[in-house]
């Protein structure tokens, strides 16, 4: 193994399920038919870039709104949401023995998030864990992100690796998805909260301490 692939939010940070309840609460805000809907409904959205979100919200929507009228109102609802969580206090520490242990061994680091460059960068100075990673990728710079497996695809370019040579931790279907369809080795970080389907990853592991020790071995 000569490089570890992070996705962001859900592995490094646990705000996957903070965003799916916002993105529900929107949902249900602009159409009073889908109040009763329960929370598996919508499992759709988990781990999508903002391009397939605001698509597949459209859908949810029956299209009565257009997909820019709804990126703008997500996307201030989003922000206004987001300027009130402290990522340091959902920041999963335990991470930082998995990277110190990773630079001890010469082995890259990259994040690969569906998320903007932006964020990815606040979010990763705020856990004061920027400094580790070799390599940041964000989704809002592809036509199509995951699932596709494109965006794993130029880290391996970027990185110089072989997909034999690199793991990835993921936690949503669609960047499992898209890790393996790049035929990369991938965990997923162990979610039972939301509906995720995990069972394309090779391995599930409950936490990073877990995960380090596996990679130890």
């Amino acid at each position: 193994m000569r490089a570890i692939i992070f996705d962001m939010d859900g592995v490094i940070v646990d705000t996957e399920i903070i965003d799916y309840d916002l993105q529900i609460k929107y949902l249900k805000s602009k159409n009073s038919k889908l109040e009763s809907k329960d929370y598996s409904y919508f499992s759709e959205l988990i781990g999508l870039s903002y391009t397939n979100l605001f698509s597949k919200m459209a859908e949810f929507l029956n299209h009565i709104e257009t997909i820019k009228s709804i990126e703008k109102e997500y996307s201030e609802l989003e922000e206004k949401h987001h300027a009130q969580i402290s990522y340091k206090s959902l920041f999963r520490e335990d991470i930082v023995h998995l990277l110190r242990w990773s630079k001890s061994k010469n082995v890259k680091l990259a994040v690969v998030s569906s998320s903007t460059k932006k964020r990815i960068i606040n979010v990763l100075e705020e856990c004061e864990i920027l400094g580790y990673f070799d390599l940041i990728i964000s989704g809002e710079d592809f036509t199509e992100s995951k699932p596709n497996p494109e965006i794993y695809l130029t880290a391996l370019k970027c990185l110089g690796l072989k997909s034999s040579e690199v793991i990835v931790i993921e936690d949503s279907y669609y960047g499992i998805e898209a890790s393996k369809n790049a035929l990369i080795k991938t965990i997923a970080y162990k979610e039972q909260r939301m509906p995720v389907n995990q069972s394309r990853a090779d391995f599930i592991f409950d936490n990073m301490n877990d995960i380090l020790s596996f990679l130890k071995n």
